[in-house]
């Protein structure tokens, strides 16, 4: 049996359950049941999809269910310690940390989710999450109290328990991630993005200058079937912004994925 070792569990010597870290990603460690199997999830990066494939694999949904069911049951698949330490396999999704940050923007301050209350609350001196540009949020979440306040935009890093994986995959080629763990685990991948509306994939991309624009103005152009780019949103500024404070993000993703990311800094 392999030998897990488990990232922050030996931070300090006090009680490993006050040990925040350990918690934290402990939180988002889920087990596949049948397959003996770790995947820690990180928000943005397919976790809706991936949540959904656990829920099904493990024989609580349908494919044909309704996808708010993994909403209310974040917990549901949490994994037991000894099944932390004895997994006979482990796994988790990295995202280029400047798409990321774009997607979580475009998704819960353009789409007025709750999250975005974790970002500026209604009546904010500087305006409400509505009136926030895509500058305006990065400036907020890179410094240190607002980076960890909403798990959209919290460092990848944060919600990795072990030192290191079996797999870590790239968000950007979810085809090869599907086709290895179906070689591998036998998963089969149920492709959520279609029950979610997060995703960009239909559509039509705007290339420019939207740095500026006000979240509810960009609401308007996905009204209307169009999304800025990820290269459309960032300015010289929010790009020094992101490889600063999220820095341990990108090489994590570099090192891990050999994937390059979306600016070059």
């Amino acid at each position: 049996m392999k030998r897990r070792e488990l990232l922050h569990s030996r931070q300090n010597n006090g009680s490993v359950m006050l040990n925040e870290a350990h918690a934290f990603a402990t939180r988002f460690a889920l087990s596949l049941y049948r397959r003996r199997a770790i995947y820690s999830f990180i928000p943005k990066n397919a976790c809706s999809t991936m949540r959904f494939t656990l829920a099904v694999d493990n024989g609580f949904l349908r494919k044909t269910d309704s996808i708010q069911w993994i909403h209310a049951n974040n917990g549901a698949f949490v994994a037991a310690q000894p099944d932390l330490v004895t997994a006979d396999f482990t796994f988790t999704i990295l995202r280029c940390p400047f798409d990321r940050l774009a997607s979580a923007y475009l998704d819960k301050i353009v789409g007025m989710h709750r999250d975005a209350w974790d970002f500026r609350e209604e009546g904010h001196a500087s305006g409400s999450a509505m009136d926030a540009s895509f500058t305006d949020f990065i400036r907020t979440i890179t410094s240190d109290r607002a980076r960890r306040q909403n798990i959209h935009w919290r460092p990848q890093s944060e919600f990795l328990l072990y030192a290191a994986y079996d797999r870590y995959y790239a968000f950007a080629d979810m085809p090869a991630m599907a086709r290895d763990l179906k070689s591998t685990l036998d998963l089969d991948i149920v492709d959520a993005r279609s029950m979610t509306g997060h995703g960009r994939g239909a559509l039509q991309k705007l290339d420019g200058d939207y740095g500026a624009m006000p979240a509810l103005d960009i609401a308007l152009l996905k009204r209307d079937g169009q999304c800025p780019t990820t290269h459309a949103l960032y300015t010289d500024e929010t790009i020094g912004l992101v490889a600063r404070c999220y820095r341990e993000d990108i090489r994590l993703y570099r090192k891990r994925t050999g994937h390059p990311c979306t600016f070059t800094t």
